[in-house]
């Protein structure tokens, strides 16, 4: 393991798609550039921002970055600068978005027929209402079109209240996005650039009749006495093996498995929509998950939840929708991420947990008897983001190159467990 020292108290961490190098924003200020590449160079280089910008998020397909500045309701577009390479970047070109931009989607700068990204905005001030009480949002947010040839914006499409997510299918055709106050899914076709949305109509090509999905209902929590009755998505993954969207429900303490599914002409197909909701625990349970986010292993066949309340890691069969295991942590984990060489060759994968309040990086080690192994590594701070950069096989890079902010939805780095609310931007960002 390397180590080397970057700005301080940094607050954001984001892997580019090539998984070549990576960005953090730091709480004093400077944003800090690295090379994720072995033999390690040992080069630090530094960012340019817009001035006066405040960053909730980071998005990095590759080549160019996106900045999003809550400040200025702006996308700040970042170019390659004359320093250290490829990943040292200098951001202007402001872009206005709608207000509070928080995620953004779209495949990597390298996939073939890319034409826009999409950015998702809030439209309510910047803070926490979207953590205390995203229930009680009723702005609808939007997603905006990002034309990559203009940088212009083509369509502004209306979603959820308290959008607090957003990500791809692997074929680029549908955008997918997670409204935590609405508890819902946005369905966008990335394809017609608008909602995928339509008059049901029989297909010339397959004689079904095909039905558009724009948006796909998430099941509340369900209890036996008093409870929040809500989903609260706040993460999700494509899998592209089995055309799957697995979201982590926060507010529910479950995890959704939808089918999203297209048929060969690139209509949703006859299955699309259909969900299976993954209780982390029974009804009865009188414990608290709030699942922060997963990851799922390329073939497909199980999740792996980070339940930060609970302390603990859940393992999700996505074939017969049940939870396998659940067992402690270190920490309370926030974000989890897996490697495997192949999407059929999962048996062997390594799930990396990073849990804010420990410095301590858990490593578990996928087991279909059920005995998983773990270990853990010592580094220098808290740890509250992880991602992988795979190099080697077939699967090459990093395909979660969208890192967001804590807060405006986001689960915090450390919530206040005790009265269930967090009283600034400030206090949801901080570390121990």
């Amino acid at each position: 393991m390397v180590e080397e020292a970057i700005g301080n108290n940094p607050l954001l961490f984001t892997l580019a798609s090539t998984g070549s190098y990576a960005n953090t924003i730091n709480g004093d200020g400077p944003s800090n550039y690295f090379p994720v590449t072995l033999p390690w160079s040992g080069t630090i280089g530094n960012n340019t921002m817009v001035q006066g910008s405040s960053i909730s998020g980071i998005f990095s397909p590759g080549t160019v970055e996106y900045a999003l500045d809550v400040a200025n309701s702006a996308v700040d577009v970042g170019a390659a600068s004359q320093g250290y390479g490829p990943g040292e970047f200098s951001f202007g070109t402001p872009i206005s978005v709608a207000a509070t931009p928080i995620s953004m989607a779209g495949l990597p700068y390298s996939s073939p027929n890319l034409q826009r990204f999409f950015v998702v905005g809030q439209k309510i001030p910047y803070g926490v209402t979207c953590n205390n009480n995203p229930s009680s949002v009723t702005t609808a947010g939007e997603a905006d079109a990002l034309e990559i040839a203009t940088n212009k914006i083509s369509a502004r499409i209306p979603v959820g209240a308290c959008p607090v997510y957003a990500l791809s299918s692997a074929d680029g055709k549908r955008v997918f996005v997670l409204n935590r106050g609405s508890d819902s899914i946005t369905v966008i076709n990335a394809v017609s650039d608008s909602l995928d949305s339509c008059q049901p109509f029989v297909s010339t090509q397959t004689g079904q009749t095909i039905v558009c999905h724009p948006n796909i209902s998430l099941t509340p929590k369900s209890c036996l006495t008093t409870c929040v009755r809500h989903a609260g998505p706040v993460y999700a993954e494509y899998v592209a093996s089995t055309n799957q969207l697995v979201a982590a429900n926060y507010d529910g303490d479950s995890v959704s498995i939808i089918d999203v599914s297209l048929d060969m002409y690139g209509n949703d197909s006859p299955t699309f929509g259909t969900t299976y909701t993954v209780p982390l625990g029974p009804p009865s349970d009188s414990l608290v998950y709030s699942p922060a986010g997963l990851t799922v292993l390329p073939d497909g066949t199980r999740a792996y939840v980070a339940n930060q309340q609970n302390g603990s890691i859940s393992i999700v069969d996505l074939r017969s929708h049940a939870v396998v295991k659940t067992f402690a942590t270190i920490g309370m984990p926030r974000s989890v991420a897996s490697t495997a060489d192949s999407s059929t060759n999962s048996i062997f994968a390594k799930i990396y947990v990073a849990s804010p309040n420990t410095n301590n990086l858990e490593i578990i080690y996928n087991s279909v008897e059920g005995d998983n192994g773990t270990e853990s590594n010592y580094v220098s701070g808290m740890i509250f983001d992880v991602r992988v950069s795979a190099q080697v096989g077939s699967i090459v890079g990093n395909m979660n190159y969208m890192s967001r902010m804590p807060g405006a939805g986001q689960p915090c780095n450390l919530p206040n467990f005790s009265t269930g609310t967090t009283a600034s931007i400030s206090a949801c960002q901080s570390l121990p």
